[in-house]
């Protein structure tokens, strides 16, 4: 499952609500606007791991959120690269990842 959330702060019990009628595996959210202010438990679903990818330039807008269910086990993976916004985590031999890419950023 993916959103592209634009602030899923505000979002919080809508996004919950739909999680837990479809119970995916794995969900992706980019545009997720959070910021270190953000705390995980604010972003915490019952029986998910959650990784995250703050933009840290200051600017409003981007981030990415990856959730993935406990019982999968998955284990935060991470790249040696200078591309923006991503995150990544392995699930036995899976690698699973979400990457936003801003028209507004260099590379």
């Amino acid at each position: 499952m993916s959103f592209n959330a634009r602030s899923i702060v505000n979002k919080i019990d809508m996004f919950k609500a739909t999680v837990c009628n479809s119970q995916p595996d794995i969900i992706g959210i980019t545009e997720s606007w959070t910021t270190d202010k953000i705390f995980d438990s604010e972003l915490h679903l019952d029986n998910y791991c959650i990784f995250r990818c703050d933009r840290l330039l200051g600017t409003r807008g981007g981030g990415v959120l990856l959730y993935v269910k406990e019982s999968l086990h998955p284990v935060e993976f991470y790249t040696k690269t200078a591309y923006g916004e991503h995150v990544w985590c392995t699930i036995g031999d899976l690698l699973a990842g979400v990457c936003y890419r801003s028209t507004n950023l260099a590379i």
